[in-house]
């Protein structure tokens, strides 16, 4: 939460029939919370992967609409973590998949995604609404593939 000091500067006429009466001012000093405020809307949350026969990469999408209320100039992080392993053909845990990826638009991250730590995919500074892509790529042996994933949004 942001605190901000505010300066509010009261004035009050009092009229009264003594025309020697003086127009009395003040000030006060008030402290303002403001709470960040996000909203965050993905189109999926779940990677499937369809590597071809013959082929040893395939790539998934996310679309994602985020916005996030925050003071001018700290920046704000869309950050990806998946929830469990790549499971693969047969749903048998995909160890040595490779998964990366690319985001396209403003404030968009490239990176490789790992089970031990979460990734930036995003970055820009200030509050606002902001919409973008991330295209994940899955080198592994020919089938199918799954990653369960989650997104946060952060003003570190």
């Amino acid at each position: 939460m942001l605190a901000l000091p505010l300066l509010l500067s009261c004035g009050a006429l009092l009229v009264s029939a003594d025309a020697s009466d003086p127009v009395r001012t003040g000030s006060i000093v008030a402290t303002v919370t403001v709470a960040p405020r996000l909203s965050l809307d993905l189109s999926t949350r779940t990677l499937r992967f369809q590597v071809a026969e013959g082929r040893e990469k395939a790539t998934a999408e996310v679309t994602f609409s985020a916005g996030m209320r925050t003071s001018p100039g700290r920046e704000v992080l869309l950050i990806v973590e998946p929830l469990a392993d790549v499971t693969g053909p047969a749903g048998a845990a995909a160890l040595e998949a490779l998964v990366t990826f690319a985001g396209e638009g403003n404030g968009g991250v490239s990176g490789v995604l790992s089970a031990a730590e979460r990734s930036v995919a995003g970055r820009w500074v200030g509050g606002g609404h902001r919409k973008g892509r991330l295209l994940f790529t899955l080198r592994a042996a020919p089938g199918d593939y799954a990653l369960p994933i989650r997104f946060l949004l952060s003003d570190p």
